[in-house]
């Protein structure tokens, strides 16, 4: 087992958020049984969309899959040098209305031949699975294969997996970089390939104290309006994150609709990323302002 002074804080924070948001997830979907429907008008702020939409089983996903208690979850370096030999070809995990962001813990259930063989490839290999949100249809009309996909999604390194005996996988995977999709690989493969780049955050041009003190504040607010705060999720905000990571753990955390978490993921300024979370959790928080409802009427055009 680790010592605590060998584990380096991000993936500790990671693990953190994980632990915070399933057991909020696991309070707001507590009556629907082991596996879960999806339910697109479930009440609360915060987001439970892995659990509904992919039908994760609870017990599974928190007997088998608990990152508390295994030493390799907690032992991942959530630095770049683990994607030093990353050659910028990735494996696709395309998914409807779901966006993940660096640096939290995605639970993951694999039960499609294909995405059997993706995991296979990468548990072989570098691990590496870029999730990327499928783009919505127009109005009236459906999805063909292959599905259109958003230009910009997040690599991701497997950090836990579970084999079941009939072939299918419960994975944590812990969200590394945003990556923009260049170009799709022709492969055998079942599962797509794509050559990507990485997508550095552009620093914050003024002192991160007031803007990081600010967003502490307001998602305390809102947070605490509901349910009293988790005590991993604390915690973390009583550390000196970074203002990038802030806002990508804050967005994440918050139910938000698709279409605008996927353009907070694609925007590699965090000046811009934390006006628009501000902006956000100013309209909803109570006591600023006129309260309106949660998840905000933004439009995405």
């Amino acid at each position: 087992m680790l010592a605590k002074r060998d584990i380096q804080w991000p993936c500790r924070n990671a693990i953190q958020i994980y632990n915070a948001i399933r057991r909020i997830s696991v309070e707001m979907i507590g009556g629907m049984g082991e596996s879960c429907s999806p339910n697109h008008n479930r009440p609360g702020l915060f987001s439970s969309s892995v659990d509904v939409k992919f039908q994760v089983s609870l017990r599974s996903r928190h007997a088998h899959l608990d990152s508390r208690s295994t030493a390799l979850a907690v032992s991942m370096m959530d630095n770049d040098l683990e994607l030093r030999d990353f050659a910028n070809v990735t494996r696709l995990f395309p998914l409807p209305n779901l966006v993940m962001f660096p640096h939290v813990v995605l639970p993951l259930h694999i039960f499609e031949p294909r995405y059997r063989q993706m995991t296979e490839d990468a548990l072989a290999g570098d691990r590496l699975i870029t999730m990327v949100q499928i783009t919505p249809p127009a109005r009236g009309e459906h999805w063909t294969e292959p599905v259109p996909l958003e230009s910009v999604g997040c690599l991701g390194k497997i950090i836990q997996h579970e084999r079941l005996a009939d072939g299918r996988f419960n994975l944590l995977l812990l969200g590394r970089k945003r990556v923009r999709l260049l170009r799709e690989i022709a492969t055998e493969k079942l599962y797509r390939i794509a050559e990507v780049d990485i997508l550095q955050d552009q620093p914050a041009a003024l002192p991160e104290g007031p803007a990081r003190a600010e967003l502490i504040g307001l998602f305390r607010q809102l947070f605490e309006s509901q349910r009293k705060l988790d005590p991993d999720l604390a915690e973390l905000l009583n550390k000196p994150v970074p203002l990038g990571l802030l806002a990508d753990i804050i967005t994440h955390a918050l139910d938000l609709p698709p279409a605008l978490k996927q353009r907070l993921l694609a925007e590699s300024s965090v000046d811009r990323r934390v006006d628009t979370i501000r902006t956000i959790l100013r309209l909803v928080t109570p006591g600023e302002g006129r309260h309106r409802p949660f998840p905000p009427p933004f439009s995405v055009n």
